[in-house]
């Protein structure tokens, strides 16, 4: 009995090297892992802000039709048209995405006008525009929020 423990003294367990590698491959799946990760979360929050400005322009174009004019911010929107309640306040938060409504009133002489941009909270991905006159989402890959010039979605 003695003989065996004598033999595998030496083999009781890793030694630091052996530790160190497999640390180091765990480290490596870890940071593919999250860069993969993060991708497909700004991926998502990207597809669900074109959704979100898609749903406010059909609900705009609802209460213009029923109001004759445009609701002048999200509050309106969710009370009169029964718009998500993730959108009251001014700057509504959702997705990961910062939404900002402008209306205007119609006039005499000009009709009634919105425009709705949806900016990254964390200024890293695309920005989105909508507005009135516009028939598609325009989107910018730059850190500025995205304007009625910009490419179509």
């Amino acid at each position: 009995m003695n003989k065996i423990l004598l033999q595998r003294k030496g083999e009781l367990g890793f030694n630091l090297i052996e530790l160190m590698i497999v640390m180091a491959i765990i480290g490596i799946l870890l940071a593919v892992g999250i860069t993969g990760y993060r991708v497909a979360i700004r991926s998502a929050n990207e597809t669900a802000a074109a959704q979100s400005l898609a749903n406010i322009r059909t609900a705009q174009l609802n209460f213009n039709s029923k109001y004759k004019r445009f609701a002048q911010n999200f509050d309106e929107l969710v009370e009169k048209m029964e718009f998500d309640d993730k959108f009251k306040g001014d700057k509504a938060l959702v997705n990961g995405y910062e939404f900002t409504m402008v209306a205007t009133e119609p006039a005499p002489n000009s009709p009634a006008f919105y425009s709705v941009n949806a900016d990254p909270q964390d200024q890293a991905g695309r920005h989105f525009y909508i507005d009135s006159t516009l028939t598609t989402i325009r989107v910018s890959d730059e850190e500025r929020p995205a304007r009625k010039d910009d490419k179509a979605l």
